[in-house]
């Protein structure tokens, strides 16, 4: 097989990560015989340590035998050259192995909702080179992302790859080619800044982190601090992704603040007990919600009634691209992209490949002298803090 690149090798489906044999142990690999771009005889060995996108470290130039070794039958393997169809990608510039071989490896995929498509991170929760190389830890997902376009739409995506060592993901459409960052966008925060300071009971999550998706629910658990003071009453409230005020009821009805002031009575205040309270939130709105417990105490030196706020921040993210181009004519409904190892992209109409010309580069700037260098001529530069 005649080829000019890195090696690409898309695994699904494999179920054995390792066989025992004598009682010595070997690992899923794939060995790749050939010749080099630089006219080297090598043997490369692939070690094979999940499902999804693994690629050779040599280029090569010709490919004379590829072996597969110690993988299920019914694994699926795809060889290519370029990268279509790509399931799931390692974040290789979030790959920090340190010496004593535990750290967190992540990996980057598009998943579709029914309102359009997110980008998703995922990572093992404990990352042991020798115990993720056996496959059997399951990913967790580390946050999702709703993709917008340049008019806050949805899109769905056919195809994605990320740009290697940088923050960016392009992806395609019918109708578009993006470019998104591909971090978790940074929340508004400003809603928690009136929390008391001496809180005694605090709000916590169900199963789930502080991240969500569109059309998700959240159970919002109280957690009680100080077992010796308990509130007489109490009350919730939610400031929506637009800025509205509510007052939320115990069954996650909102109610205008203005009507209704929500106390609820502690039941067991007579007893100095407090039983634990669940509210469910329905998140249907991309941005910040902040949801709010005050709770009213009794002094009993003093006699005085005092309210202590606590509140809790959940995050529905959206991004729009830093770049949206309109395909041409030649390839509208475009199914999917690539980028080869000289990062040259290409992208697939279902019947033929297209070499692009999009240049992308990384410039030396001096904000003392208010200069940017650059190593080609352009027409015009774009500035993204």
């Amino acid at each position: 097989m005649t080829i000019n690149g890195q090696l690409h090798i898309l695994v699904e489906d494999n179920s054995i990560w390792s066989e025992e044999f004598k009682q010595i142990r070997y690992f899923s690999k794939i060995i790749v015989k050939g010749t080099t771009t630089k006219d080297l005889d090598l043997e490369e060995v692939i070690p094979i340590r999940f499902n999804g996108e693994h690629k050779t470290l040599n280029r090569w130039k010709e490919i004379s035998e590829i072996n597969v070794l110690h993988m299920s039958d019914d694994a699926y393997l795809t060889i290519s050259v370029l990268p279509f169809s790509v399931t799931s990608v390692l974040d290789e510039i979030n790959l920090a192995v340190p010496a004593e071989g535990k750290g967190r490896k992540s990996f980057m995929k598009i998943e579709q909702e029914n309102f359009g498509s997110c980008l998703v991170c995922e990572s093992y929760l404990e990352y042991d080179e020798e115990y993720v190389r056996r496959g059997n830890e399951e990913k967790r997902k580390d946050y999702q992302i709703e993709l917008r376009d340049k008019d806050n739409a949805n899109v769905t995506v056919n195809g994605f790859m990320i740009l290697p060592n940088s923050p960016y993901v392009f992806c395609v459409d019918d109708h578009n080619f993006y470019v998104y960052n591909r971090y978790l966008p940074y929340p508004d925060i400003s809603s928690m800044k009136d929390e008391s300071a001496d809180c005694r009971i605090e709000l916590t999550l169900e199963d789930h982190d502080w991240v969500y998706v569109r059309g998700e629910s959240a159970n919002i658990i109280t957690r009680i601090i100080d077992l010796y003071s308990v509130p007489s009453t109490f009350r919730w409230g939610i400031t929506l992704p637009d800025g509205q005020y509510y007052r939320v009821g115990k069954d996650g009805s909102y109610w205008d603040p203005n009507e209704i002031t929500g106390w609820i009575d502690n039941d067991y205040y007579e007893e100095n007990g407090w039983k634990e309270q669940v509210l469910p939130v329905e998140l249907l709105e991309n941005g910040e919600y902040t949801l709010e417990l005050e709770a009213r105490y009794k002094d009993e030196d003093t006699g005085d009634v005092f309210t202590r706020t606590t509140k809790l921040l959940l995050y529905v993210p959206s991004i729009q691209p830093e770049t949206q181009l309109s395909l041409p004519a030649s390839l509208i409904e475009a199914q999917d992209l690539a980028m080869d190892d000289e990062s040259i992209l290409w992208l697939y109409n279902g019947t033929s490949i297209y070499r692009t010309n999009l240049f992308y580069d990384y410039f030396m700037v001096d904000y003392v002298k208010n200069k940017v260098w650059l190593r080609e001529q352009y027409n015009k530069v774009r500035v993204v803090k």
